[in-house]
């Protein structure tokens, strides 16, 4: 299938964290490569300082890949305030974090990327904003990445 008619996705960190952080890694961070070479993953900037504080594979991953980082503009989160005070009780102490931020991006983009987040405050207002997001083992299934890797068969006629 053509790159360009397959689904992009916006990255929380909560779904990065889950699909290469080595403690419980679902993915390896060449699976996002993959994707990020395809021009169907951006991690939203506020997203990526966050990441940045840690110090694990996932830092090292997001500074070696900048392409990945979706700068925030006055446009693309135009809702921002909006999102921040409708859903603060859904965001709890991350509502001055990364969170509001993916969701108020995924906006922007609506119909263009899926947000993947494994937070159920993101999701919940996803939902309530009538937005596409994906955890990230749908989107591990979806693409067939990580142990939903399949190996293509080779028949001889």
């Amino acid at each position: 299938m053509n790159a360009s008619l397959r689904p992009r996705y916006l990255m929380d960190s909560s779904a990065l964290i889950k699909l290469v952080s080595p403690r419980d890694a679902q993915a390896r961070p060449r699976d996002l490569s993959k994707l990020l070479r395809e021009g169907r993953l951006r991690i939203p900037d506020g997203v990526g300082r966050e990441v940045a504080r840690g110090d694990d594979r996932l830092k090292r991953w997001v500074a070696a890949n900048p392409s990945c980082i979706q700068p925030a503009t006055d446009v693309n989160v135009s809702e921002l305030l909006r999102i921040t005070r409708n859903y603060k009780e859904l965001f709890g102490p991350s509502v001055l974090g990364a969170d509001p931020l993916v969701v108020a991006m995924g906006l922007y983009y609506r119909g263009s990327w899926t947000v993947v987040a494994n937070d159920a405050g993101v999701q919940a207002a996803c939902f309530r904003e009538g937005l596409a997001y994906l955890t990230s083992e749908a989107l591990l299934r979806i693409e067939e990445l990580g142990r939903y890797r399949v190996k293509q068969a080779t028949f001889d006629i």
